[in-house]
């Protein structure tokens, strides 16, 4: 008898501190400003979470620097713990969800270092006249730059308002 593969008997990714069988993302808003200067991120991602029953959402992050987590749109803070730092898998960010939350906000910077954020200098590009960012986050590089559930066990769709310099453009 062959046993089918259920939240309980699904291997946990080793590569994710996420507990997408418990609490999963279904969706992300994210809100980013772009400072070429600083190059760096600013951003709000607003997480639309599945039904659950779990109190603690898990994220993956990697060198971001985490400045509130709210709930919905009441900004009540919430509960929350940065785990330590495990090479590169960078650390587990754990929410302390109340019941029924369907909305989880996190504001946060991501930072010029960050794995999956790839900056030009104007030098770098055939213009010459701008800079340049582009995002590449396969394998698990979508938690340098956003707080998420980085594993391909999780699917969700998301959507984006950047802001940028004036005069330059987003894609």
């Amino acid at each position: 008898m062959v046993e089918l593969n259920t939240p309980d008997t699904q291997a946990r990714d080793k590569h994710s501190f996420s507990n997408p069988d418990k609490v999963s993302l279904r969706h992300i808003n994210l809100e980013l400003e772009v400072d070429f200067e600083a190059e760096q991120i600013a951003g709000r991602a607003t997480l639309h979470l599945n039904p659950h029953r779990e109190s603690t959402l898990v994220l993956d992050t990697h060198g971001l620097d985490i400045k509130a987590v709210t709930i919905g749109g009441l900004r009540t803070g919430l509960e929350y713990d940065l785990g330590q730092e495990v090479g590169h898998l960078g650390r587990p960010l754990s929410v302390l969800l109340p019941p029924q939350a369907e909305v989880v906000q996190v504001d946060y910077l991501a930072r010029g270092n960050a794995g999956a954020l790839q900056w030009l200098r104007p030098s770098q590009t055939t213009g010459g006249a701008y800079p340049f960012l582009f995002t590449q986050s396969q394998t698990i590089g979508a938690r340098t730059w956003i707080p998420c559930q980085d594993t391909p066990r999780v699917r969700m769709t998301y959507n984006a308002r950047v802001k940028v310099p004036a005069g330059m453009m987003q894609l």
